[in-house]
């Protein structure tokens, strides 16, 4: 699968790095299966939950596996 990793805090300040997620993800076409590494997330508010809920409706869509690790 393909593997992305996102740090930081995930608020509505960092759709810019969903974005980029979803760009490669769109320009790769691929239905592989992703896996999102969270393990260096420190904060997530409730934009930052609905940016990664709607890149995982996104994926389903395409028939596309989709696995958040190290939230905790």
């Amino acid at each position: 699968p393909a593997r992305f990793s996102i740090q930081g805090s995930v608020t509505f300040m960092s759709s810019a790095q969903i974005n980029s997620v979803r760009n490669i993800l769109d320009e790769n076409g691929s239905n592989q299966g992703v896996c999102i590494d969270m393990s260096r997330v420190t904060m997530i508010d409730a934009s930052g939950a609905e940016q990664i809920i709607e890149l995982a409706n996104a994926l389903r869509l395409r028939n596309c596996r989709f696995v958040i690790q190290g939230l905790s």
